[in-house]
């Protein structure tokens, strides 16, 4: 072993162990009597040479080693090790061999072919020039070219992991758009690699003025891990440059995936970003039925897992998932989304500050698609969601939002809004809590309804599935509409409508717990400015609630003889604790047997109302 340095240690084991091929110190021998071995670290100048160094030596490098620009070209299989010193200025070319992360520096060039002795590296600020705390933009924009070349460098020596923790760094990264512009300005992780944060590590945005950012992002990358720490956004310290170019400044985010597979974020906290916490978006664009073009897979998302984070207060969503397949979301708390202290800021604002802006979803799955004159071509797909475990509190609008995907299991949350949509298919609400936010009344816990596509004529929400749910204290309950789909063994309380039809063909409605003492409550009801309803099956369960636990109004009114049943209830036991009959308006097609009910029911202007069997 080698040891490069001055100091009377060496001098010592120099004069008291055998010059050995093993066993070679090498130094200029000056006098260093009565030194303490750090002074004479310090006032010695580091005197290493490189050129009697062999092939297969391992060097201890116990000193400060100034390279003085030149480049060290060093024999085959050299190890160098880091024993309190350091190598700056200068470039070690390597012919195999070893060298320690310890010695890794922004000024120490690494080439030829090398590895780290330790996959797992601590990152240290002090090596990179990096500041800590507020600092100016152009500091800002140092220390985020200088930890992608920290990065770089690492997974270039084949490290795997990049601990880094006790930091508050700023990073410049504000961009013109968001895409390609926003990944190259940001702090950016590779494939294979695991970015460790500390409890301790805080990384925020540096306060800008442009459209969009990202603190953490990766590109056409696999095999990703990023876990724990802090991301802060700037929502507060923001310039929110106004026009048209600018639009809402709705684009920055904390970790922005495009192109990613097999890769997992955990505990991550992302708070205050002027867009989402984080973002999952493709790089172009999908064929029409949503597969992947042949050779792109890179392009899109796949097998990714986000657990155990924190997303607070983000200015658009918490999460957007734009393209994906086969993603978990799961013990994750989602707090405060799209926060703001009056209505939520949409697209047609001239004026724009640090208040949410729409959506403002704790969750929202928005695929974008492509339209023509038969309907609508997928660009973006999300397909094969897990939505398990979370909690939502204090969003301004639904806590998940089923814009445009399919096959969304949402199972075992922690709701305080609501989860809705707007052109979703197979998708299943499970074995929820819903309990209604006091503070933000007139929600509804659960919407299923109907979009028919213009180009088409044809519903886009089919085989949706809501069960086992227990929903209290909504105005209304559920929302139940569209096309072929159930809606069984749910508990609701505390409601005024319990399950609220809207337009719907094909659906299963059973074994249902409707429960509300409030004065003007109903249990089954529906949209009061009509709604067609076409083999529409409710069977079993029971209604107890103070006013009408059927009350219909429009329902089919201009039908005429349609094709079909409307609505059909078949042993239901409805129970009025105000002694209010079932009540129906101006309705046609609904049949009633087979169920229980107080007094009789009232009929207004109805056609083909059928009761048979009912007690």
């Amino acid at each position: 072993m080698r040891h490069l340095t001055y100091s009377l240690l060496t001098l010592i084991l120099f004069i008291n162990i055998s010059c050995s091929d093993d066993n070679k110190y090498i130094e200029d021998l000056t006098d260093t009597t009565n030194l303490d071995a750090d002074e004479t670290k310090n006032e010695v100048p580091c005197a290493i040479d490189f050129s009697s160094v062999v092939a297969n030596d391992v060097v201890l490098i116990g000193c400060d080693l100034d390279l003085n620009g030149e480049t060290i070209t060093l024999p085959e299989h050299v190890t160098l090790k880091f024993d309190g010193g350091s190598i700056t200025n200068g470039t070690l070319q390597f012919n195999g061999g070893l060298i320690d992360g310890e010695l890794l520096n922004i000024d120490l060039a690494i080439e030829g072919s090398t590895r780290l002795i330790d996959t797992n590296y601590t990152f240290d600020v002090s090596k990179w020039n990096i500041v800590e705390g507020e600092v100016s933009t152009s500091v800002a924009l140092s220390n985020r070219e200088n930890m992608n070349v920290a990065i770089t460098q690492v997974k270039s020596l084949r490290g795997y992991a990049f601990e880094i923790n006790n930091v508050d760094i700023f990073f410049e990264i504000g961009a013109g758009a968001f895409g390609n512009t926003a990944h190259r300005l940001a702090v950016q992780i590779p494939s294979d690699f695991h970015f460790k944060m500390g409890d301790n590590c805080h990384l925020r945005a540096q306060p800008n003025g442009l459209p969009a950012y990202a603190i953490l992002s990766a590109r056409k990358a696999i095999n990703i891990k990023i876990t724990g720490g802090h991301l802060y956004g700037d929502k507060f310290e923001h310039t929110y440059t106004q026009g048209i170019p600018y639009k809402m400044h709705d684009s920055g985010y904390g970790v922005y995936f495009r192109g990613v597979r097999n890769s997992v974020v955990d505990g991550v906290t992302m708070k205050n970003f002027t867009g989402d916490g984080f973002n999952c978006h493709s790089i172009g664009r999908r064929n029409a039925d949503g597969s992947v073009p042949a050779g792109m897979e890179e392009n899109f998302n796949n097998n990714i897992t986000i657990k155990n984070c924190t997303f607070e207060a983000n200015r658009r969503n918490n999460m957007s998932i734009i393209d994906g397949t086969n993603i978990i979301i799961e013990n994750n708390l989602f707090l405060k989304a799209g926060e703001t202290d009056t209505a939520p800021q949409g697209s047609s604002d001239t004026v724009y500050t640090w208040r949410g802006v729409i959506p403002s979803n704790g969750i929202d799955f928005e695929a974008w698609r492509q339209y023509d004159e038969y309907g609508a071509y997928h660009t973006q797909y999300i397909n094969d969601i897990i939505v398990r475990n979370n909690t939502f509190r204090n969003g301004q609008k639904a806590d998940i939002n089923l814009y445009t995907c399919s096959n969304v299991e949402v199972y075992e949350n922690n709701f305080d809004s609501g989860v809705s949509g707007r052109a979703f298919n197979n998708c299943t609400i499970r074995d929820n809590v819903f309990v209604n936010n006091i503070n933000r009344p007139n929600l509804t816990g659960i919407t299923i309804k109907e979009f028919i596509r213009s180009g088409t004529g044809i519903d886009e929400n089919v085989n949706n599935k809501v069960y086992n749910n227990t929903i209290s204290g909504y105005e209304n309950g559920i929302r139940f509409g569209a096309t072929d789909g159930e809606c069984y063994n749910n508990t609701i309380t505390d409601f005024v409508n319990g399950i609220y039809f809207t337009d719907g063909e094909n659906n299963l409605i059973y074994d249902n717990t409707l429960t509300s003492d409030i004065s003007n409550s109903k249990g089954y009801t529906n949209f009061p400015g009509g709604i067609k309803a076409k083999d529409i099956t409710v069977t079993g369960g029971t209604v107890t609630v103070y006013k009408y636990p059927f009350y219909a109004k429009k329902i089919n009114e201009s039908s005429g003889n349609q094709a079909g049943n409307g609505i059909i209830f078949d042993g239901v036991d409805f129970n009025s604790t105000s002694n209010n009959s079932i009540l129906l308006l101006n309705s046609q097609n609904i049949t009633i047997k087979n169920s229980t009910y107080n007094g009789e029911v009232t009929q207004v202007s109805c056609e083909d109302i059928t009761l048979t069997n009912n007690n």
